[in-house]
């Protein structure tokens, strides 16, 4: 298997298994410790992913990837995706998120992760 492929692999791997699952027992499976996140200029490291992602998760019911992603450009250890989310609450209200995000890979795991998306999570 290429590392390119490997890398969009484990993406695919942590979006299913901790997103979609909305779980985030097995995250450190996928990123490294000094794992870093730029999401629409709101900076955070491992622990404060973690914690956002599980605030987060008490609001939903589920979160959907849509897959094939829509544009993937993979290079040696980075890794460009365009992709779009449905994101359902708890009352069963769901809208769509659209996420480009370029990705870091160090030692098999996501190790930087820069993104945008709209709607913007922080103004939801």
């Amino acid at each position: 298997m290429s590392y390119d492929k490997q890398n969009q692999d484990i993406f695919l791997q942590m979006m299913g298994n901790v997103v979609e699952k909305l779980d985030t027992s097995e995250i450190e499976r996928y990123l490294t410790r000094d794992f870093e996140l730029e999401s629409n200029r709101c900076l955070m490291n491992l622990n404060r992913y973690r914690d956002h992602l599980n605030e987060a998760f008490k609001s939903l019911r589920s979160i959907q990837l849509k897959r094939p992603l829509t544009d993937v450009i993979a290079n040696g250890d980075k890794l460009a995706v365009r992709f779009s989310m449905t994101i359902t609450d708890k009352i069963g209200i769901s809208d769509d998120a659209d996420i480009i995000a370029m990705l870091h890979f160090k030692d098999n795991k996501i190790h930087r992760w820069c993104e945008l998306s709209y709607p913007d999570w922080q103004t939801e």
